[in-house]
């Protein structure tokens, strides 16, 4: 994913810092103030059908649970697991179509505890929507996704320590 950083209440053409990697699934992803993430996503290949023309809903669920990670990650700076993910399909995604995402965060969680686990409760999750759509802005999906912050030991062993080395040091 190409991360884009935009100036503070301007609506401009967002211009590129620097490149992250989806796992899954590669898109372009400007940063919008405060606490929103837009997404680009490009076409997608047949690879990511189910029904012949339409894009597979898990393929839409990772894209969402992707982007509210870095619409947290954007506002918060902090690692963090995803501990539910919901979505509501409204309309199908088509392969080869172009979709948008928003990523909203509308809970910030609380700064991470390194000890071995006190702090955990509601205070330590982020709660995020986000939304895709196709070119046309017919609503594709929504997600309701809650992120956990973790621990750092207990993110570690999850990352590993470069990848954990990587994030901690992204410049957005």
């Amino acid at each position: 994913m190409q991360i884009y950083s935009m100036r503070k209440g301007k609506n401009e053409d967002a211009s590129p810092t620097t490149d992250r990697a989806c796992p899954t699934l590669g898109f372009s992803s400007p940063l919008l103030p405060h606490n929103c993430v837009f997404a680009r996503i490009p076409s997608l290949p047949s690879q990511y059908s189910s029904f012949p023309g339409l894009v597979h809903g898990g393929i839409l669920a990772t894209l969402v649970d992707d982007i509210a990670y870095w619409s947290l990650f954007h506002c918060t700076r902090q690692l963090a697991l995803t501990s539910s993910l919901q979505m509501k399909y409204s309309s199908p995604a088509k392969i080869g179509e172009e979709l948008y995402g928003l990523g909203v965060v509308q809970t910030i969680p609380s700064a991470r505890n390194d000890s071995d686990g006190a702090g955990k409760g509601k205070g330590r999750e982020g709660r995020m929507v986000v939304r895709l759509y196709n070119k046309k802005g017919r609503m594709i999906c929504e997600g309701q996704v809650v992120y956990t912050v973790a621990p750092t030991s207990m993110l570690r062993g999850v990352f590993g320590e470069g990848t954990m080395t990587q994030l901690q040091n992204a410049k957005l």
